[in-house]
């Protein structure tokens, strides 16, 4: 992947993820204000993503474990890169494609 399509790739998926975010924080019962939500960045995006790919070479009982302070079971790297609330609160905007977008013409593979 060159770094043009990259870099396309990183913007596209924190546009969408912003976007799911605003449409669903009603939806979800929280507020911006609850969750202090702010806009996923690309910088964070790049840094969720590498973080998402570590895990396939790290394995961890529990997902908390990745920020965990216990010196037999910390990977600092994690803690480090974002805080375990801004991982799972990009986790659960985290989205690739729009629905308003999908026709239906677009097929089962639309959104991937």
């Amino acid at each position: 992947m060159n770094s043009t399509t990259g870099d396309d790739l990183i913007l596209l998926l924190t546009e969408q993820s912003n976007l799911y975010h605003s449409q669903n924080a009603e939806k979800w019962k929280v507020s911006p204000e609850t969750l202090k939500w702010s806009s996923i960045t690309p910088e964070e995006m790049r840094n969720f993503w590498g973080l998402i790919i570590l895990m396939g070479q790290v394995r961890k009982e529990n997902i908390r474990d990745y920020w965990s302070s216990d010196p037999t079971i910390s990977t600092p790297i994690f803690p480090h890169t974002m805080s375990m609330n801004r991982f799972e609160s990009i986790w659960q905007a985290w989205y690739f494609s729009g629905n308003r977008q999908q026709t239906q013409d677009s097929g089962q593979l639309f959104k991937i």
